[in-house]
């Protein structure tokens, strides 16, 4: 890597006692490389909208690529301005030099990526060096959202998803099929592994399915048998075999888009070996 200029990152608190015996923050600062800010909006269990912030920055003193979350911040409005202006105050407060802020990573809404009045554009206004890329993880999740524009593939996964939440509700039910996972829209490689797992576990879920039909209450009879017949059916066992296949293959590439070791090298090589 050539030339790096190098800056003070804290990217650690350690926490210490003082001599009247009260618990004080110490930041912990390394040397580092120019960094890339990563942040998302998200909303507490309160209500409270606030932005999350991490850095993505190479470490100068141990050779690595590191990835620390900094903290929340909260908005007050979701507006492309302000929200530009929360992000260079609140890394400003935080002892970042931005000039050397060399990339900005975000989602691809309006709001964030807008080239004309977007928050990447305006704070690129204000560091050029900073420029914009739309996160590798997001973008791969809309296209596999798209598929669900599918009736077929629509309600495949509404189908996946009620039979999960049936077997997950009861523990004599879960006891006949196991634990099968819950998909999470939040976390793309768990919604993959939860397609998976679904998969490997169908003929158990069938049977279970028959069985509560005949010797379940009669609320679980009439749902077993409705889901029975629909999980049953050659449209769905056709369109849940093409999901978990392209699910298989995009988990371990969800998987890396993640780490913090990031190779899109490895993850074109591992797309092109499919």
């Amino acid at each position: 890597m050539t030339g790096i200029r190098k800056f003070f990152v804290p990217h650690k608190r350690m926490k210490t006692t003082n001599e009247s015996g009260g618990v004080e923050e110490d930041t912990v600062y390394d040397e580092v490389s120019q960094e890339k800010v990563l942040a998302d909006e998200t909303m507490d269990i309160a209500g409270t909208e606030q932005f999350s912030l991490s850095v993505r920055y190479f470490d100068l003193a141990t050779n690595v690529v590191r990835e620390d979350f900094l903290g929340f911040t909260p908005l007050a409005t979701l507006d492309a301005k302000h929200i530009s202006n929360t992000i260079i105050s609140t890394l400003s407060a935080w002892g970042f030099n931005l000039d050397k802020m060399v990339e900005q990573g975000y989602d691809g809404c309006s709001t964030m990526a807008g080239k004309i009045g977007g928050v990447q554009k305006i704070i690129a206004e204000k560091y050029p060096k900073a420029r914009f890329c739309h996160c590798a993880s997001h973008r791969l999740n809309l296209v596999v959202n798209d598929l669900n524009t599918l009736p077929e593939v629509k309600n495949a996964i509404g189908t996946v998803k009620e039979g999960i939440s049936f077997f997950r509700v009861s523990m004599q039910r879960k006891a006949l099929v196991g634990n099968l996972q819950k998909q999470c829209e939040a976390r793309w490689s768990e919604k993959h592994k939860s397609i998976r797992k679904f998969n490997d576990k169908f003929l158990e879920t069938v049977e279970a399915l028959a069985i509560l039909h005949k010797e379940g209450d009669r609320e679980t009879r009439q749902k077993a048998w409705q889901l029975y017949c629909t999980l049953t059916s050659p449209t769905f066992i056709v369109t849940l075999k093409v999901i978990a296949k392209y699910s298989a293959k995009l988990e371990p590439v969800a998987n890396i888009l993640q780490s913090v070791n990031i190779n899109l090298v490895e993850v074109s090589e591992h797309i092109q070996g499919m």
